[in-house]
């Protein structure tokens, strides 16, 4: 009888601390992930603290407004970065991905901090951002 319990206490916790990773804590560190560099080339990684880059990434994301909604939009795709964050509440946890796509450009997928309910953007400055800080091949990405 205790085991349930238990098992349902510890569900319970893990998905209520993943509601107030990105809603309640403030951002402290990105850490990028290159799983494109076979095509574009960069850095493997880089881990950020500064406050204004998160900052302005931050607010960006913010800005996320018009949905793309197309059927498999990503599916052909010639790799991705993905950027995790850490809080006070959460460590490494997904934040957003810039997908390369063979046929849509470059993507944003991003969930806005609901889990299981990624969406997909573009947003042309975010994406400049993170080309350069990872030292991305642009004229491939073009």
């Amino acid at each position: 009888m205790l085991k349930p319990i238990i098992f349902i206490f510890i569900c319970i916790s893990f998905l209520s601390c993943q509601d107030k990773c990105i809603s309640k804590s403030p951002v402290l560190r990105l850490k990028f992930k290159n799983y494109a560099k076979h095509y574009y080339g960069g850095i493997d990684s880089l881990n950020i603290s500064d406050k204004n880059e998160i900052e302005f990434i931050s607010n960006e994301l913010k800005k996320l407004r018009s949905e793309i909604n197309k059927s498999n939009l990503v599916k052909s795709n010639y790799g991705f970065v993905q950027i995790d964050f850490s809080n006070s509440a959460c460590e490494n946890e997904e934040y957003f991905s810039l997908i390369f796509t063979e046929q849509n450009g470059n993507i944003i997928r991003y969930s806005k901090g609901n889990y299981g309910t990624e969406k997909y953007y573009k947003n042309e400055k975010l994406t400049e951002r993170v080309l350069k800080l990872m030292k991305l091949n642009k004229s491939i990405t073009e």
